[in-house]
């Protein structure tokens, strides 16, 4: 390996270490690829976790039945879309705040973030409330 990789690749592991411990950064300045690799890093994870955890799933359940593993495909399937709820709720509020951030407004991004979690906060009842609809109509 040149010097320049051992470089590279020093730095994705610094630079990935900081992600992972959340360490906090000023992504106002700097490099914006630098930026985006960070705050990325934390969301990739997760969802690289999640699906670990529906493989988990379905190899123990796969030595019940085939019913078995078909009922966790499905059930994954609800689960991402929910994700996907959550994910374009997450970027709004990370928009919102880092804006204001960015505007300097410190007050303001508390007021978006409270916001932000009442708001996810009323979805999680509503969908909990036709969850336990749909369990009563069965």
């Amino acid at each position: 390996m040149t010097n320049s990789n051992i470089n590279s690749f020093t730095k994705f592991f610094s630079y990935f270490w900081i992600a992972v411990t959340g360490k906090e950064t000023n992504f106002t300045s700097g490099s914006l690829r630098k930026a985006i690799f960070m705050l990325s890093i934390p969301m990739i994870l997760e969802m690289l976790m999640e699906s670990i955890f529906a493989l988990v799933d379905i190899a123990y359940v796969s030595q019940v039945s085939v019913n078995a593993v078909a009922t966790i495909g499905l059930t994954e399937s609800v689960i991402t879309l929910i994700y996907a709820l959550a994910i374009g709720l997450s970027m709004a509020a990370t928009a919102v705040v880092a804006r204001r951030i960015g505007e300097e407004d410190v007050r303001g991004a508390r007021i978006a973030a409270v916001q932000a979690i009442l708001l996810g906060i009323l979805v999680a009842v509503l969908l909990g409330m036709l969850d336990v609809i749909a369990i009563q109509l069965q």
